[in-house]
């Protein structure tokens, strides 16, 4: 039997104090969130924790950022969850997107003993899709 952690956002759960994640995908979903999410220095048990996606937006989506922000999350994902096989990583950002502050990352993998390939998005700021 597989352990998971407590589904976000947190609520009573009814065979234990919290909702728990179910299965390995909705694990893997929170996991990659809370890398991409997570500032360095958040985590006080790891300070190298975490991409820090907060710190890209409003800073002007250029070839180099850009590049920088896809070799962190990168970088983190082998480091974090090396188990997670990583397809692709895409950022994406429009005119307008770029005015609000909003950034978007799709990232798809494959899960262990998987050979279904998954992806992920997640929207930064973006009003009409909830980060979690």
């Amino acid at each position: 039997m597989s352990i998971y952690g407590p589904s976000w956002p947190l609520s009573s759960g009814e065979s234990d104090v919290f909702e728990m994640n179910s299965n390995s995908e909705q694990q893997v979903l929170f996991e990659l969130k809370n890398i991409i999410l997570t500032s360095p220095g958040e985590n006080l048990s790891d300070p190298n924790f975490g991409v820090g996606i907060r710190k890209y937006l409003f800073e002007g989506y250029n070839s180099s950022l850009l590049s920088d922000l896809e070799i962190s999350i990168s970088t983190q994902l082998s480091k974090y969850l090396p188990e997670l096989n990583v397809v692709s990583i895409n950022l994406f950002s429009n005119n307008n997107m770029q005015d609000e502050g909003s950034l978007g990352v799709s990232i798809s993998y494959v899960s262990p003993n998987e050979n279904l390939v998954k992806s992920v998005e997640i929207n930064m700021f973006n009003e009409s899709e909830r980060i979690f």
